[in-house]
């Protein structure tokens, strides 16, 4: 301040004061000042992105973004400008955009290395695979970034259904923020085709350094395990994890999930019971309890407490209206019921809420209705075992 008082017109010294006063929270001196410099030097770059971090402090995001964008318009060839305002793009939820901001920065700087991975990440936003694929396979095959584009390889491999070649993908990641992505992918892959013991090992072999990574880990080993149906496996590693890491919630609602799997509505019900107590809206929690004791216990009234709850919390939830719609079923209110499973059928075609709305059509004597809703999920889902069982069991 002393200094600008004696050099009012020294960019240095107001650049300096402007950043300090955005930092000290004195919105309205920075911008004052910041202005005062872009009079004296119009749109020099450090003084326009420090006045669009000023306008974002304000919260005047729409003018940050139109100020940054005109400025943008008026300097095309200023790319540290551009690539500013691309990055702000990508935070406001405008990919598109964004996309075609770091193209022009690629144009102009084709070697922009940082610029062609923010440009994959994009296009991947964007579900613009091949378009990624381009800018990660350059990369990679320039050594830059390998861990990171290797791992975004591996997705778009795995997106496209080429398990063995996002594997391949998927192994080149030694280390960086992404190493347990891919040991846990590859895990995931292998474990679909068929090598289950394979992908434990594969699991068992990483190190985790930190609860959250063990966490992960028996998550991905027990989603394994109950893929192929070895729920007694999978309810040793959740026990097991359960002593490493006592009430986590996530863990308890994987074992509560495995427990209903073995018909073991007691121990599930105090898993569930185990997460309510410390999160009483947990929807997951509310929703699976009260859609196991309406479909495996007399106690109605009290599972349509905790569905209700859920249904208050989540109210365009497709499965917690089939779960409401399930428990006016067993209250006996047809029409209710099919009010309900109606409108969870009409958001998402699941088999198994098509499974509940055929039964409840089935009993309501609309036999026609029922096989058609069974005939349209078989469809997609031809070996839901939900689905055949109920059409098994009614449609003798």
């Amino acid at each position: 301040k002393r200094f600008l008082a004696r050099h009012p017109d020294d960019s240095a010294g107001l650049y300096a004061y402007s950043q300090l006063a955005l930092r000290s929270g004195k919105l309205d001196e920075a911008e004052k000042t910041v202005d005062h410099l872009l009079k004296l030097k119009p749109d020099v770059p450090q003084g326009v992105i420090l006045r669009t971090r000023i306008l974002q402090a304000s919260n005047r995001e729409a003018d940050a973004v139109a100020y940054l964008g005109e400025v943008v318009n008026r300097n095309s060839k200023e790319m540290d400008l551009r690539i500013a305002y691309g990055r702000m793009l990508v935070d406001l939820d405008r990919p598109e955009e964004a996309l075609v901001q770091f193209k022009k920065v690629l144009k102009a700087q084709p070697d922009n290395d940082d610029i062609a991975f923010a440009t994959a990440l994009v296009a991947l936003r964007l579900e613009k695979p091949d378009e990624a694929e381009k800018y990660l396979l350059e990369l990679n095959h320039k050594s830059v970034r390998v861990d990171e584009t290797s791992y975004y390889l591996g997705r778009i491999e795995e997106v496209r259904g080429n398990d063995k070649k996002a594997i391949h993908w998927y192994n080149k990641v030694e280390r960086g923020e992404n190493y347990l992505n891919a040991q846990i992918r590859s895990a995931l892959l292998q474990a679909r085709d068929g090598d289950v013991d394979a992908a434990r090992a594969r699991l068992g072999a990483v190190q985790a350094r930190t609860p959250d990574q063990s966490l992960r880990l028996y998550l991905a080993e027990g989603e394994i395990l109950r893929d192929v149906e070895r729920y007694d496996d999978a309810l040793k590693v959740y026990d097991h994890a359960l002593k490493e890491i006592p009430n986590n919630t996530e863990l308890l609602y994987a074992r509560a999930m495995v427990e209903e799997k073995l018909g073991h509505v007691d121990l599930l019900e105090r898993d569930l019971r185990a997460i309510l107590e410390q999160e009483p809206d947990h929807v997951d929690a509310l929703n699976s309890l009260g859609y196991t004791l309406a479909d495996r216990t007399d106690r109605i009234k009290e599972a349509e407490t905790y569905v209700k709850r859920a249904l208050e919390l989540k109210p365009d939830s497709f499965y917690i209206l089939d779960s409401m719609g399930w428990v006016e079923f067993r209250k006996g209110d047809i029409p209710e019921s099919l009010k309900y499973l109606r409108r969870a059928y009409e958001m998402n075609n699941d088999p198994e809420v098509a499974a509940h709305l055929g039964e409840v059509l089935w009993v309501s004597g609309d036999h026609k209705g029922a096989r058609e809703t069974w005939k349209n999920a078989l469809k997609q889902s031809p070996d839901n075992k939900v689905l055949k069982e109920v059409i098994k069991r009614l449609d003798k």
